[in-house]
């Protein structure tokens, strides 16, 4: 866990350089046989924050949504990140 939280901060500390969150830009396509997540650094560096904060946590089910409504700029469908067992589907 604690090797979590060191990467945790050094991810932050970039993103803070980069102009934090705001400077982030993320998209969800649907090209009809793939979903294409794209990011710019910032947006990647956020996508990354959400995985480590998955990894961190003890809790199968956790979750993180990119839609339009939450962590994705442009999003043609919905896409949840979420925390599972390996033998789960």
């Amino acid at each position: 866990m604690r090797e979590i939280t060191d990467a945790v901060a050094i991810i932050e500390a970039k993103l803070s350089e980069l102009g934090g969150f705001a400077s982030s830009f993320v998209e969800v396509r649907d090209n009809g046989r793939e979903i294409i997540l794209g990011a710019n650094e910032a947006g990647l560096l956020q996508l990354t924050l959400h995985l480590l904060t998955l990894a961190g946590s003890n809790a199968d089910g956790s979750h993180v949504h990119l839609d339009e409504h939450s962590g994705a700029d442009v999003a043609e469908r919905a896409l949840v990140l979420r925390r599972s067992h390996a033998n789960e589907a």
